[in-house]
């Protein structure tokens, strides 16, 4: 829902609460236009935010999500002195929802798996460098050799730094089981996203608000679960810088690797939302008929026309049919799609070489499983 909506939304349950309280009293309150005119001015001046991904950080593991407290520091600083400004998930929801000023270039910085090696190295650079993170954990592991203890989760609470549930046991969320009933994958769902939020809350003494997708898998299903536990933000790995429009509950993050060059975190901290309208499969969707291709209308920002538009079909550039006439994008699958997870991007490119992304992932079922939900149903 825009914001512009939101203050419809609000302004309406606002006279009904007022009459239906029996209330005759005067209450004062600005002009509808005016309220709307507030929320686009609003939308105006929220920038634009990317989110880096970090894992372990450590020496002494040697994998590609392992990066070096040295690393580590160095791009810490690069960014500080580049002129951004960390901040939390809870300001830019703060910022997005209601206005709350934000600064010019802000930039998250989030840690997923709970690893101890987060703890021991990357806690004191930050405490040093004055820098905001965001933890996101799992309860099955925490107390592990490798992971941190609930001491510690509750200790970095204690000192300020935000902390997430990244689900129970980290699961492949949108994945059912041939064993289980729509009933049983519920409660296997509740147990992954409510219950991990409540247990992480007795331990820690603080709300928790915001989630992260194991592995960056969701859907549809997965974004309800996620808002009736209450959380107010959800995270993602599509790999997209996040504006004013992008959903609270499916925010695009970079994962930073052992070989992430500051060029390539630099490209991504340049690049801009695109503005997608008119997408198939839509973000988050469950496909339940053949997915011949990917489509989408793009409006341009600003006066600049899009000279060059591209797809990422899984992580791989695909040939796609771009019509800068009507703003068209189609790219043609070369095959109907077999039962999983799916993500695409959306790269595109102005006439001054500004660089803008549209990050999706959907959920593609197997047309074998369509029709025999078909042949069920008519028996």
């Amino acid at each position: 829902m825009s914001l512009i909506s939101r203050a419809r939304v609000v302004f309406v349950s606002s006279a009904v609460i007022i009459l239906a309280s029996g209330c005759f009293q005067k209450v004062s309150l600005a002009p509808i236009d005016e309220r709307i005119e507030q929320a686009a001015a609003i939308q105006a001046r929220v920038p634009e935010v990317p989110i880096l991904t970090y894992h372990r950080i450590t020496d002494t593991v040697k994998n590609g999500m392992a990066l070096s407290p040295a690393r580590f520091r160095t791009q810490l600083t690069y960014l500080l002195k580049n002129g951004y400004t960390p901040i939390t998930p809870d300001q830019w929801s703060r910022g997005v929802v209601y206005g709350t000023e934000l600064p010019d270039k802000p930039v998250i910085l989030t840690f997923d798996d709970g690893w101890k090696s987060q703890y021991q190295n990357a806690v004191p650079i930050l405490k040093e460098l004055h820098i905001p993170a965001t933890f996101y954990i799992y309860p099955d592991v925490i107390g592990n050799n490798s992971s941190m203890s609930w001491k510690e989760v509750r200790e970095l609470a204690q000192q300020n730094f935000t902390i997430g549930s990244h689900s129970q046991s980290h699961p492949k969320l949108p994945q059912r089981f041939s064993f289980e009933d729509e009933k049983r994958y519920s409660r296997r769902l509740t147990r992954e996203i409510e219950d991990s939020k409540r247990l992480i809350e007795e331990h820690i003494g603080k709300p928790v608000l915001h989630f992260c997708y194991p592995y960056g898998y969701y859907n549809t299903n997965i974004i309800e679960f996620v808002r009736r536990a209450r959380y107010v933000t959800a995270v993602t790995v599509n790999p997209a810088v996040n504006g004013r429009d992008t959903s609270l509950f499916s925010m695009g993050r970079m994962i930073i690797g052992s070989d992430t060059t500051t060029e390539e975190i630099q490209k991504y901290l340049d690049s801009r939302v695109l503005n997608v309208k008119e997408l198939m499969p839509a973000d988050g969707i469950i496909r339940r008929n053949i997915t011949p291709a990917l489509q989408a209308r793009i409006v341009p920002s600003g006066t600049d026309r899009f000279t060059r538009v591209q797809v990422k079909w899984n992580w791989k550039w695909k040939e796609s049919e771009w019509n800068e006439r009507t703003q068209t994008l189609r790219c043609r699958l070369d095959q109907p799609l077999k039962q999983g997870s799916y993500s695409a991007q959306i790269h595109a490119w102005d006439g001054k070489s500004n660089h803008f992304v549209y990050a999706w992932q959907f959920q593609q079922d197997s047309i074998e499983t369509v029709k025999n939900e078909e042949t069920r149903r008519i028996q």
